[in-house]
C-alpha cells in the first residue's frame, strides 16, 4: 500500500493522482485531434462525448473520466513508484527499476514536454489550469531522480535537460545541484543558496564540477540533510511484500521479468550477495540466451533454465513454471485481442 507524503513532499498522493488525471484528460484532448470522432470513442471511452474534453467548465466526473480508468496504466504505475521512492524513500517491490532506458525515462520526457507545451499554454489562455499539474508531476519525478543520485546511482533515469533551457535544471551525476538539494530538503532554491553562502557550522559545502557548475558532493549533501532531519534512510518494501507467486500474476513476460529482478535485489540484500544479479545473468548465458534478465525470446520455453532460475531466486519451482506459462499466454491473448479490435473497426 502506498504511503502518504513526508512533511517536505512537493504534494500529497491524492494531489498527485488528481494531476495525473488532469494530464490524462489533456492526452484525450490531443488524441481527439488525431482521430476521427467516429473511431475515437471506441478506442478510449465508448460513452464519452468528444466535445466534453474541450469544455473548460466541466469537472473530470462530468467529462466521464475517473482515476480508476487510468490506475493500471504504466504512466500511473511509474509516477506512484517515483512518489514512493522520492517522497518516502521506499523502493517498491516487483516494479521496473528506476534506471535509464526504462519506462521511467519516457515518463520523465513526457512530463517535460507537458511542462513546456505550447498546447498547454494555449489551453490555459481559456482559463484552465493545466501547467501546474504537469509541473507537480515533474517535481515528483525530479525528486525521485535526485534521491537516486544522493544514494550513489551512477546514472538516474533522466537527465531532465529540457529543450530551450540553459541546462540549469539538468541532473548532474557527480553530485547534487542546488535545484536537487532544494527538492530533497523541501526548501526554496534561494534558501539553499543562502545556506551555501553563509559561513559557519551549518554551512552547505559546495564545489565546482568539471563543467564549472556548483554542486554538492553526496557526502556533504547527506550530512547537511541529516543535520536538518531532512534525510530519509532508503528502505525496501517489507519482506512480506516480496514476490509471492501464489497470489501474483502478470500480463506479460516483461512485467514478470521486472518482478524477478526485484526478487533478486531483495535476496542480494538479505544474503549480502551484491553480485547475485550477475550470477543470474550467467544462468541465461549458460543456456544460450542473452543475459538481459528478460524471460522471453525463447527463454520462457527453456525449462532447464527456468528451474535453475527459480531455485536461485528461492521461488517454488513448479508454481514458477506455471506463472511463466500464464504470463506468456496473457501476452499472446493481449496481442490477439488488439488485432481483433483493429480488424473490427469499420473502414474510414
Amino acid at each position: 500500500m502506498l504511503q502518504e507524503r513526508s512533511t517536505f513532499a512537493p504534494c500529497s498522493l491524492d494531489e498527485l493522482r488528481n494531476s495525473m488525471l488532469a494530464l490524462y484528460v489533456h492526452h484525450l484532448r490531443q488524441s481527439n485531434l488525431l482521430t476521427s470522432d467516429k473511431h475515437w470513442p471506441l478506442a478510449h471511452h465508448p460513452n464519452l462525448d468528444p466535445r466534453a474534453v474541450w469544455d473548460t467548465n466541466l469537472k473530470f466526473s462530468e467529462v466521464g473520466v475517473t482515476f480508476a480508468d487510468i490506475q493500471s496504466s504504466s504512466f500511473v504505475s511509474c509516477m506512484e513508484q517515483q512518489y514512493q521512492y522520492g517522497v518516502n524513500g521506499v523502493i517498491a517491490a516487483g516494479k521496473e527499476p528506476l534506471e535509464y532506458e526504462t519506462q521511467h525515462t519516457w515518463v520523465a520526457a513526457l512530463l517535460m514536454d507537458w511542462a513546456s507545451s505550447q498546447f498547454v499554454e494555449e489551453w490555459e489562455s481559456y482559463g484552465a489550469d493545466l501547467r501546474s499539474h504537469a509541473q507537480r508531476c515533474l517535481l515528483v519525478s525530479e525528486l525521485a531522480n535526485a534521491r537516486l543520485v544522493l544514494e550513489g546511482a551512477e546514472m538516474g533515469f533522466s537527465h531532465f535537460a529540457m529543450l530551450g533551457s540553459k541546462d540549469q535544471d539538468a541532473t548532474e551525476f557527480d553530485g547534487l545541484t542546488i535545484h536537487q538539494m532544494a527538492l530533497l530538503s523541501g526548501l526554496e532554491e534561494m534558501s539553499v543558496r543562502t545556506a551555501a553562502s553563509r559561513k559557519g557550522p551549518s554551512q552547505l559545502i559546495t564545489q565546482k564540477n568539471s563543467k564549472g557548475r556548483t554542486i554538492v558532493s553526496r557526502e556533504q549533501a547527506k550530512a547537511w540533510l541529516q543535520a536538518r532531519s531532512k534525510y530519509l534512510v532508503v528502505t525496501r518494501e517489507t519482506e512480506e511484500l516480496r514476490l509471492d507467486l501464489s497470489s501474483m500474476s502478470f500480463d506479460n513476460l516483461i512485467l514478470l521479468s521486472n518482478a524477478l529482478y526485484e526478487q533478486c535485489s531483495w535476496l542480494g540484500i538479505k544474503h549480502a550477495k551484491p553480485d547475485l544479479d550477475r550470477e543470474v545473468g550467467m544462468l541465461f548465458a549458460k543456456h544460450g540466451f542473452n543475459p538481459t534478465w528478460c524471460v522471453n525470446d525463447g527463454a520462457e520455453a527453456c525449462e532447464p533454465l527456468l528451474r535453475e532460475l527459480a531455485t536461485t531466486l528461492e521461488l517454488p519451482v513448479e508454481l514458477f513454471l506455471l506463472r511463466v506459462k500464464e504470463s506468456a499466454l496473457h501476452e499472446q491473448l493481449n496481442a490477439v485481442e488488439t488485432s481483433l479490435k483493429q480488424r473490427a473497426q469499420p473502414a474510414a
